[in-house]
């Protein structure tokens, strides 16, 4: 019994001992709970107090924080407003980035805009440098937005503003890329179909992503020499020019020389202190003269001063107009002949880009030289000419009439459509009906063939090609359009044998023994070689210097007029 009493005894203490353990272990867990729970709390007020001192605001859900706090808010506006189904070009593109994005802002973080926002506003407030305007891409209303978002006011005000600054600015940045790679003007049902247009998203993405959004964007132009300088031109252009509207008279400027000075120092051609040094201003008329397709003689002459007569103004819209005129075209980098109507030159590239400059003569305005795209196919040595219908029907049978050895005299021959010789002893050409004559006129090579000794083939509708010509004086002269049409090339043996010995095939070609031999010879080329026949009134040198050339076919200022239209009208 007293075992019993002693057993139960122990066992009651331990029984206390484990409570007093248990009591202790709870409280423990209490307390331990109780300090996390403070932890816990003084973190999130640790972060809540670093947010609040990252804005002299003192509030935590807009300025400078690198938080977002409104993407729930930004993502509800976006799909309120793509709910509206506009199916604008601009539109798809905008709905498209942002798809891409999730939703999420590209261009703001919170109420402040981004690095990447004032890339983009830099770039279209300075769209003058690439021939386009500011206003083309909203540039007064973007900085509008900027001040609603960043000024008072209060939250509901700001992300109305944010959403608008948003889907603008996107706009702006598509914009701006399709009219610097393929021009102005262009439908949307063009541009949607384009494999580069429809791309635009990814690659906007993509240049946010990587922060190189500046360099990203200008790399859409044209990567074409004839382009290049041209861009690099109105960019000098502009920072050493003072634009004005008005245009001079003639009349005004003739023996007027103050008047002439001022004009050329507000073209950058004279320095502001040249202190009326007579060889600086000769020396600034010759420089004019060079860069506006005049003789350099440095006296003010009637052709100088009708071309000082044309304002800054439009000399800034003739070079954007055809900065335009070139992105929407078809130029390769590599290898290909360039002609350009207005220089009254031809330029060859090779494949390392060399350039090589041939003067021509080009069509008289009453038989323009018209605008081609083809490849050269064919080299003739020593051509026959065989005179097209209209030279014939209006020139050489008139002619004939009062001059009956015209034929004789200058190496013609008549042939019928299958070239068959014809015995022109029958034909009466005094009393002769232009109607009835269905022959055609062939001029045998000769030093008197109009083709002279070389003549380059290329197709097109217009029955138009390269060749030499025995009527070198035309060369000599500054303005050179007095041809049918076709384009007469200076030094073409030249041209004929850098063609040749750059087309594998044709490289071991004796051209000149050819010639020499009067061997009529049609050499066909191995690989074609692309030519564009092309109207630029004006280019620039590898040093920025820009370059004015005559209107010839009165073509700028319609042009100039459909570019501007075009700048005035949003995609």
């Amino acid at each position: 019994m007293l075992v019993n009493i002693s057993e139960m005894k122990l066992a009651a203490a331990r029984t206390a001992e484990s409570e007093k353990f248990l009591t202790s272990l709870q409280n423990y867990l209490q307390l331990t709970i109780s300090y996390s729970i403070l932890l816990f709390k003084y973190i999130v007020l640790s972060v809540l107090l670093v947010l609040l001192a990252s804005h002299e605001t003192a509030n935590p859900k807009i300025g400078k924080s690198n938080f977002e706090f409104y993407s729930t808010e930004f993502r509800q506006a976006f799909l309120a407003a793509a709910s509206k189904n506009d199916s604008s070009l601009s539109e798809l593109l905008n709905n498209e980035f942002y798809v891409q994005r999730q939703f999420m802002p590209a261009w703001t973080l919170n109420f402040q805009t981004n690095e990447d926002f004032e890339t983009l506003k830099d770039l279209i407030e300075k769209a003058n440098h690439y021939g386009l305007f500011p206003s083309q891409y909203h540039y007064s209303e973007l900085v509008e937005l900027k001040e609603k978002l960043e000024g008072d006011g209060p939250d509901e005000y700001k992300m109305t503003a944010r959403y608008q600054l948003e889907s603008l600015a996107t706009e702006a940045g598509f914009n701006f890329m399709i009219n610097l790679a393929l021009g102005v003007g262009i439908s949307d049902s063009s541009l949607i179909q384009s494999t580069f247009v429809s791309q635009l998203p990814q690659y906007l993405n993509n240049l946010i992503t990587s922060g190189n959004l500046r360099e990203g964007i200008l790399a859409v132009q044209p990567d074409n020499e004839q382009y290049k300088r041209l861009q690099s031109g109105l960019v000098k252009f502009l920072t050493s020019t003072v634009l004005y509207k008005d245009d001079y008279t003639i009349k005004q400027l003739k023996g007027n020389e103050n008047l002439v000075t001022q004009i050329l120092l507000k073209q950058g051609y004279l320095i502001p202190d040249f202190a009326n040094d007579s060889a600086a201003l000769i020396s600034a008329i010759r420089n004019f003269q060079r860069t506006n397709a005049l003789r350099p003689t440095g006296e003010i002459n009637r052709p100088t001063i009708k071309a000082l007569t044309i304002s800054t103004s439009k000399k800034f819209y003739q070079i954007a107009m055809n900065l335009d005129r070139i992105r929407k075209d078809v130029l390769k980098k590599s290898r290909y002949i360039f002609v350009n109507i207005p220089e009254f030159k031809l330029h060859y590239y090779d494949e390392e880009g060399n350039r090589s400059d041939f003067p021509v003569v080009v069509g008289k305005t009453e038989t323009p030289t018209p605008l081609v795209s083809s490849q050269v196919e064919h080299i003739i040595a020593n051509p026959f000419w065989t005179v097209p219908r209209s030279i014939t029907m209006n020139e050489i049978l008139p002619r004939l009439k009062h001059d009956t050895t015209y034929l004789e005299r200058n190496g013609f021959m008549v042939i019928d459509n299958f070239e068959n010789q014809i015995d022109v002893s029958s034909f009466n050409w005094k009393t002769l009906n232009a109607d009835d004559f269905k022959y055609w006129f062939r001029q045998k090579n000769s030093r008197k063939n109009a083709l002279g000794v070389i003549k380059f083939l290329f197709p097109n509708d217009y029955s138009v090609y390269l060749h030499d010509t025995p009527s070198k004086s035309y060369f000599e002269k500054e303005f050179r359009a007095y041809s049918h049409g076709c384009i007469r090339v200076k030094n073409p043996e030249k041209l004929a044998e850098k063609i040749l010995k750059d087309d594998q095939q044709t490289s071991e070609i004796n051209l000149k023994k050819m010639i020499s031999d009067k061997e009529h010879k049609d050499i066909s080329l191995e690989n074609p070689l692309p030519i564009f026949i092309r109207y630029n009134t004006c280019s620039a040198d590898s040093a920025g210097n820009v370059y004015f050339y005559p209107d010839i076919y009165a073509e700028d200022d319609a042009a100039i007029q459909q570019f501007v239209a075009n700048t005035s009208r949003p995609l």
